[in-house]
Order: C-alpha cells, then structure tokens, then sequence
C-alpha cells in the first residue's frame, strides 16, 4: 500500500516537551527557537501550555487577510483554479465557516487533517491541525525527511504571500 503525500497550512502546532526516546524536557522557548527558519510563530498565537507540550494557532486576522491569494497562488502551480463557491466562502471572513467547511471536506483544495510532521524537528515530533492544499495520492517513499525540508523551502522562497511561513507537508 502506498501513501498520501500532502501539503498544506499548519493551522494548529503542538510540540510535545519531551525529546522523543529520552527523559529531555523542552522549554517554550527552545521549541520556538527549534522551528525558527521552520515556522514563523509570529503568525501564530500561543494558546496553551501543558505538561506534555505547547500549542500555537495560525493567528485568525492573517489566516484570513491571505487565504484566498496563497490558495490562488499554489493551484496556479498545479495549473488547477479554485472553485467559485470556495472563493465565496473565503471572502466571506466567516473563520467558523470556513473551518467547518475544511473539517468536512467539502472542497480537495481546502481540506482539515491532523498530521505529525516529524521532519520539521529531528528530536521532537510536531503535531498539526493541517490545512491541506494539494494531496498526491500512493506516494512510495521511505526516506523523505530530506525531501520534505527541501520541497519546504522551495514554497518558501517561490511565494510572497505570508502564509508560506505556515507550509507543512506529511505523507500519511
């Protein structure tokens, strides 16, 4: 059996405090300072502290303000455009809706699934409320950690929009 390859905006991250596979203990702060170049947290609002990690959500205003250019913008790479009831959703700015929406699935462009992306940091694995954009189905890969930074920073540097900053992609 094959896998999914998928790209998408990390909407929610959660970073576990413990090294994976060690007694290691994390702060807030050397986690964020882990996923600098990774993520820009900037975008996100710090939500919650627990005793088994962080959590950061894509800020709403941003989300918002550029979702409709960066979706644009990515399926124009895939030489696909956006379905008109996707872009009217979008400019509504109903945030609930258009999460309601991702969550179920309504449109492949704009799809809710969480992922774990264990090659944004080789000691911990980040978990994701994803945001998916484009998917790619029965990828056959073993070693893709390498791939994944690569891919990463490529949508980094080919996009302007500030939600490239939020680009995660998994293979689940």
């Amino acid at each position: 059996m094959g896998q999914y390859l998928y790209v998408g905006i990390a909407n929610e991250l959660f970073a576990p405090r413990k090294k994976r596979g060690w007694q290691i203990y994390y702060t807030k702060e050397e986690i964020e300072e882990k996923l600098s170049g990774k993520i820009n947290l900037a975008l996100y609002d710090f939500i919650e502290e627990d005793e088994e990690g962080y959590l950061w959500r894509l800020n709403k205003e941003v989300f918002l303000k550029n979702i409709e250019a960066f979706l644009k913008e990515q399926l124009k790479n895939t030489e696909q455009e956006m379905p008109e009831e996707l872009v009217e959703l979008l400019r509504t700015g109903d945030y609930e809706a258009i999460m309601l929406a991702a969550k179920n699935k309504q449109y492949c462009e704009l799809q809710q699934l969480d992922l774990n992306h264990g090659y944004l940091l080789k000691e911990i694995d980040v978990y994701t409320e994803t945001l998916v954009f484009f998917m790619e189905g029965k990828a056959y890969l073993e070693c893709y950690w390498s791939l994944f930074e690569y891919m990463s920073k490529l949508i980094h540097k080919a996009s302007e929009n500030v939600l490239k900053d939020t680009v995660v992609i998994a293979l689940d």
